[in-house]
């Protein structure tokens, strides 16, 4: 099923003509489509105008790895204050990561083609589109995915375990300061380092043991470079007490803490009418809650209350909640798993965006509000109305449908990772894996945001492309080993 992967087979010529395609759809949807600053997105401006100047870090939200305003400095530096500096960037970030996943997909299984379809449901996934006209960094955080596994493929010829090991603890150390959860690759890399046979052993097992030493020493490196690279950022003060916030938000969304548990204080009252308040019909309910939890009206005044008294014990009471209600922590965790994977909900940022940049919701300027102190530039610079567009259009009808696709892409990701598993395919379980404890992460740390997950949808609908193309490649070379002239067939 799988193709040797020592040899990158030269992509044929509808492949390279369905990537190009791709890459233009992309180009165009960045063209059509006017920008959206929401209340991040002023943070990110503001962000990039501080860095490298005498506001930072005294103007900075710790909440917030530099990487990304880093981008957009160079941006605004290539291009100006002006909306289409962002939307390039973004267009860009996204082309760079869907070009890195084809290479990968491609060299894993010579499948080009279908991992080309892949990429044109890509652009035209509305999760994904919106993200491009977004001052957000999502498709970034998907650029450093794929980056990862490109860097992963390619390297498996190097010589030296050493020098593997210390590229990807390195790109992974990177990305943290992309977004901080892609420090999940570094769990997941050794897994496919330890899958990855090197060439001269995939059919002669006498090197199983020097394989498995290797493996283990590039996992080492890579362990070791990541978490050393991410270690200045994670000491910081200031990072480590806007990540509480994070954890009661977390709490409060997914209702971790039961109603009557005396740790709530004085905010029992509105907790409990949050929850009975957020209970939408028409929607699917785990435990009677949506999945999108507790709405947002509800969670910013019991979390600042449940911060304030509880300073610095977020992650404690976290702990304790989960071994105290586990039944509820993993009620909690199933919604967040549902609603970062594209599940219908209440409230859902992707979805709200998207109407807003279509102009389904009428609305005076596509610039959220955001901090008082912050909103005068971002408006005079950025501001923008939605212009009605052909794919505006095409994106709104394409919302139920790909909602769809990107859950039976998770579930081809899950197939494609068992059978990869089986063959001892590394490149091939990576490309499966990370996008799925990418998801899965936000979902134990009950991280319920929709948009979070956007980074894994090109994944997904490139795994389902794949898998439909390589179990047709399977059935054809069937239907000719069987009407080949062998035996009596071709004595007569």
């Amino acid at each position: 099923m799988m193709s040797n992967l020592n040899t990158l087979a030269r992509p044929p010529l509808i492949a390279s003509s369905l990537l190009s395609l791709c890459l233009f759809i992309a180009f165009y949807n960045a063209a059509s489509l006017s920008l959206l600053v929401t209340f991040d997105g002023h943070l990110y401006i503001d962000h990039a105008r501080a860095l490298f100047t005498e506001r930072f870090p005294r103007d900075w939200d710790f909440l917030r790895t530099p990487l990304y305003p880093a981008y957009l400095k160079f941006a605004f530096f290539m291009g100006g204050y002006v909306p289409a500096s962002v939307k390039a960037l973004n267009t860009l970030l996204l082309s760079l990561g869907l070009c890195a996943l084809w290479l990968s997909s491609g060299k894993a299984t010579s499948a080009w083609t279908s991992s080309s379809i892949g990429m044109v449901l890509s652009v035209l996934c509305p999760a994904i589109v919106v993200y491009q006209v977004s001052a957000l960094s999502e498709l970034g955080t998907f650029f450093h995915l794929s980056l990862i596994i490109l860097i992963f493929c390619y390297s498996r010829t190097w010589s030296r375990c050493w020098l593997r090991g210390l590229a990807l603890g390195a790109v992974i150390a990177v990305g943290y300061y992309y977004r901080p959860t892609l420090l999940i690759a570094a769990v997941v890399l050794p897994f496919a380092l330890l899958l990855d046979c090197p060439a001269g052993s995939e059919r002669n097992r006498v090197n199983n043991r020097q394989h498995l030493v290797t493996a283990l020493k590039s996992s080492f490196i890579l362990i070791l470079v990541s978490y050393l690279g991410a270690l200045p950022w994670m000491r910081i003060p200031e990072t480590q007490s806007r990540a509480q916030s994070q954890v009661w938000f977390a709490m409060v969304n997914q209702a971790l803490i039961p109603p009557l548990d005396p740790v709530l204080g004085s905010s029992q009252t509105a907790y409990a009418l949050a929850i009975q308040s957020s209970k939408s019909e028409g929607f699917v309910a785990i435990d009677g809650l949506p999945v999108s939890g507790v709405r947002d009206q509800y969670i910013y005044a019991i979390q600042g209350a449940l911060a304030q008294s509880h300073p610095n014990q977020a992650q404690e009471i976290f702990n304790q909640q989960v071994q105290q209600s586990p039944l509820r922590y993993l009620e909690g965790v199933a919604r967040s798993v549902l609603t970062v994977l594209s599940w219908p909900a209440p409230e859902t940022d992707t979805y709200r965006f998207l109407a807003q940049v279509s102009g389904r919701i009428p609305v005076e300027s596509l610039v959220d509000p955001g901090p008082a102190h912050l909103e005068a530039f971002t408006r005079e610079h950025f501001s923008q109305q939605p212009a009605p567009s052909v794919i505006g259009n095409l994106l709104t009808k394409l919302v139920e449908p790909s909602r769809l696709v990107i859950v039976l892409g998770a579930c081809s990701s899950l197939f494609l990772c068992a059978w990869a598993l089986f063959r001892r395919e590394g490149t091939l379980f990576l490309l499966c894996a990370l996008p799925l404890a990418f998801v899965a992460l936000h979902g134990f740390m009950l991280f319920g945001l929709d948009r979070m997950g956007s980074p894994a949808y090109p994944f997904f609908l490139n795994n389902l492309t794949l898998l439909f193309g390589l179990m047709c490649r399977r059935v054809f070379a069937s239907n000719r080993s069987t009407i080949s002239p062998t035996g009596s067939e071709a004595r007569t």
